[in-house]
């Protein structure tokens, strides 16, 4: 019987055992991959937002252009603006404007005063994976992810 009782209590040590660890575990991987707006302070991030192309007579290799947004963050503001380069080569730059913002969680949402942009809104940041994922709504409604890279 004692043999029978002392596996029983090894058992029980042994599975809280297991709890404890599973619970140090999910607690440390909140820690680690919980991130914070302070580590792109300063800093200029660029997601390629679209692709706009114009209908020409003749073919025209310079018909076509890539859009990005741009976004530098400090500690009050984020400055938002739109960089168009041509299929050519050549490059137009778009202030969007400068918005209050906050960070919520794993969110940081944008306070827009009126939308400036002729291509696209950026709804709010989030931070995924170690990565910052901008919401991005068009002027058709359709909303996308899309990663931005710092610069």
């Amino acid at each position: 019987m004692e043999g029978l009782l002392f596996s029983s209590c090894t058992a029980q040590k042994q599975q809280k055992m297991k709890i404890y660890v599973l619970i140090l575990f999910c607690s440390f991987n909140l820690i680690c991959t919980s991130q914070n707006i302070g580590s792109y302070l300063n800093k200029t991030l660029i997601s390629k937002v679209g692709f706009t192309c114009m209908e020409t007579s003749e073919p025209n290799p310079c018909a076509g252009n890539e859009i990005y947004a741009i976004v530098e963050i400090d500690k009050e503001f984020i400055l938002i603006s739109e960089k168009t380069i041509s299929t050519c080569g050549g490059e137009e730059h778009k202030e969007i404007g400068r918005y209050k913002w906050k960070q919520i969680g794993n969110k940081v949402m944008i306070y827009y005063e009126s939308k400036n942009s002729i291509y696209a809104k950026i709804l709010l940041f989030k931070f995924k994976d170690t990565k910052i994922i901008g919401e991005i709504e068009y002027p058709n409604g359709k909303i996308e992810e899309k990663i931005f890279d710092q610069i």
